[in-house]
């Protein structure tokens, strides 16, 4: 037994519990250093982001600011974009360097197929009371339309 009265087997584990919750207390909180540090630089990466982003911003504001000033900036037809002219033309403008050029031979019409028999007439298909027409009502004549039934 020691001085404080406790067996030298349990002091001797204690020692060795409170060495290995050093060692787990220290692995512990190296691992919370390197996640603060990622996280501090994750955070300075975004703030860098956005301090670029936010000067591009401001940028583009003032270049637009500067086209409300200027009358041409305003008028669409100065912004268009080029492009190939896409107008048809027919009958005698048409140029004359196209005109010049080979003219294929004119092709003779393709004859047309003979005419079909015309069908029977097919006879009307009932289809309730109110379904076939009368060949003589007027769609315009409200005096022939029974607005009860």
């Amino acid at each position: 037994m020691t001085i404080s009265g406790a067996d030298p087997a349990l002091v001797q584990r204690l020692a060795e519990t409170q060495n290995r919750v050093r060692d787990t207390s220290a692995g512990i909180a190296e691992r919370v250093r390197e996640q603060s540090r990622a996280v501090t630089e994750a955070a300075e990466q975004r703030k860098e982001a956005n301090a670029r982003h936010s000067a591009e911003l401001d940028r583009r504001a003032e270049e637009r600011q500067g086209g409300k000033d200027d009358p041409a900036a305003r008028n669409q037809w100065l912004q268009r974009t080029e492009t190939r002219e896409t107008t048809y033309r027919f009958g005698d403008d048409e140029p004359a360097a196209e005109a010049s050029g080979p003219q294929p031979a004119p092709r003779s019409p393709e004859p047309l197929p003979p005419p079909q028999p015309p069908l029977p007439p097919r006879e009307p298909v009932s289809r309730g009371r109110h379904a076939q027409r009368d060949p003589d009502f007027d769609d315009d004549d409200f005096s022939n339309n029974s607005w009860l039934t």
